[in-house]
């Protein structure tokens, strides 16, 4: 969170983490038979005085006979760290992993249409509340909280996106894919690829796959979305710390 740490996956079903201002790596994490889909950095202010990384494994032999086992995996960075909580979710790929600006919730997606959002704060408790599993219509690929860590925004394979207040499991909104068709992958403006809240909380922009980059206001409602025309699929969007621009 504080751009002193890499992290990548390799192949081999290993996490490692490089220091770079010392250019020092080591291995986090690492199991044999596992593939792992997706990895996101927790923030600066863990409860365990560590950065936390959650990683969404599948996981071969972890059940009898041939079947997999995905996991959400939460781990403290640091070089001798560990597992801090393991969350099982089905036999189905992980496609997105997201933590809370304020460290308090985490969201995964796993290909079964779900989205799982787990309270971290209740986490260590004798008998911890178990995860909110939200059921939406389409596959989740691409998942983002707000700022102020109120909203989740989930964007799916058929282009559209569905705000989701997080302390209750509400949709809340649902941004159309700008097709004007909702419901089908097969089109146009497919496939959520990345979601970035803006800093001020006033916008949500949306990557799509072939379409054109959405910027849809948030401050007094939803407004009239602005679309970034590109020739080509657009992978990823991002805001400037003061919110002023958009790429």
């Amino acid at each position: 969170p504080d751009g002193s740490l890499l992290a990548a996956v390799r192949a081999d079903g290993s996490v490692w983490i490089r220091i770079l201002e010392t250019k020092e790596k080591y291995r986090l994490f690492s199991k044999p038979n596992t593939e792992i889909s997706a990895l996101a950095f927790g923030p600066g202010n863990s409860r365990v005085g560590t950065p936390l990384i959650a990683i969404g494994t599948r996981e071969k032999g972890s059940c009898p006979g041939s079947c997999s086992i995905s996991f959400t995996r939460i781990l403290k960075a640091a070089k001798a760290g560990g597992e801090v909580h393991s969350i099982p979710q089905g036999g189905t790929l992980m496609k997105a992993i997201a933590f809370s600006p304020d460290g308090r919730w985490l969201a995964s997606a796993a290909n079964d249409r779900t989205v799982m959002i787990v309270d971290l704060r209740r986490m260590s408790e004798e008998a911890p509340e178990a995860p909110f599993e939200l059921a939406l219509p389409d596959f989740v690929s691409a998942l983002a909280f707000s700022d102020d860590s109120r909203l989740l925004a989930a964007g799916s394979v058929d282009g559209s996106t569905r705000l989701v207040a997080v302390v209750d499991g509400r949709v809340v909104a649902l941004i159309d894919n700008g097709s004007g068709v909702r419901g089908t992958s097969i089109q146009p403006g497919s496939t959520v690829k990345d979601l970035k809240f803006s800093p001020n909380g006033r916008f949500l922009g949306i990557a799509g796959e072939f379409a054109p980059a959405q910027l849809i206001p948030l401050a007094v409602g939803l407004g009239e979305e602005i679309f970034l025309s590109h020739d080509y699929a657009v992978r990823a969007v991002a805001f400037s710390a003061d919110s002023r621009f958009f790429a």
